[in-house]
């Protein structure tokens, strides 16, 4: 990756690792910079590294989710969200859409707890997404929460186009609900 950049802006390996390398491939070409050559040195990266570029927006996905959890702060979420993002989870029917769907989401999720933590088990990337199996523990109402899941995300441009949370809604409810 670095030498191939270096043919494009010299001595840019020396400096950056991987992922600031494919993020300035993505702003070239973002920019108009289409040449055959740089399409070629990125389909590269990404094939040989199992979704460099999908496994760069899981660890934002993982960091935002971060600063919701600890901050109760959504808008790093929307910053990696098309804004014609889809978000959900098997425990809410209601498939919610864009920024503001994405916004209400994500807050009425956090309120459901006091304090949270989520670990992450396994982060699998590929071209087109991640999968991210996780385990979150917190409280809510006092009582300490636990539970497992896996949740995708489908990547559109280099941001998380649609969310969707996998998880055993039988082992979750008792644990939230009084």
């Amino acid at each position: 990756m670095a030498a191939g950049l270096n043919a494009i802006i010299p001595g840019a390996g020396q400096y950056y690792n991987d992922r600031i390398l494919a993020r300035i491939l993505w702003l070239l070409i973002a920019l108009g910079l289409r040449t055959s050559r740089i399409r070629y040195l990125l389909h590269e990266r990404i094939s040989k590294s199992g979704g460099l570029v999908s496994k760069g927006v899981a660890d934002d996905f993982v960091e935002a989710l971060r600063q919701l959890e600890d901050d109760r702060n959504v808008e790093s979420l929307v910053e990696i969200h098309t804004e014609d993002c889809e978000v959900g989870n098997v425990a809410v029917s209601e498939t919610f859409r864009g920024h503001e769907g994405l916004r209400e989401f994500w807050t009425e999720y956090r309120k459901t707890f006091d304090e949270m933590k989520s670990t992450y088990r396994n982060v699998f990337a590929t071209e087109e997404g991640a999968a991210l199996e996780w385990t979150t523990e917190g409280t809510s109402n006092g009582d300490t929460v636990s539970y497992e899941g896996v949740s995708i995300l489908e990547i559109e441009g280099g941001m998380v186009r649609r969310f969707m949370a996998y998880l055993d809604t039988r082992d979750l409810t008792p644990q939230i609900v009084d």
